[in-house]
């Protein structure tokens, strides 16, 4: 615990290494999509086990598939 106290001590003093922590998870956030994330997810076992990997679509309720900005 003493350890990420000194650690988010250090960031208070340190606005350049937050701006730069602030567009890594930008990045990483506006680079993820949810349905391709899923359905990566769900196809990993299948062939392992033996069966095709799903290629359901994704819910009609889940929108267009297209990112929230």
């Amino acid at each position: 615990m003493r350890a990420l106290a000194d650690r988010l001590m250090e960031l208070l003093d340190d606005p350049a290494a937050r701006r730069r922590m602030g567009e890594a998870g930008r990045e990483i956030v506006t680079g993820h999509d949810t349905h391709r994330t899923l359905a990566a997810f769900e196809a990993f076992p299948l062939p392992a086990a033996g069966h095709p990997a799903a290629t359901t679509p994704p819910p009609s309720h889940c929108g267009d598939g297209k990112r929230a900005r």
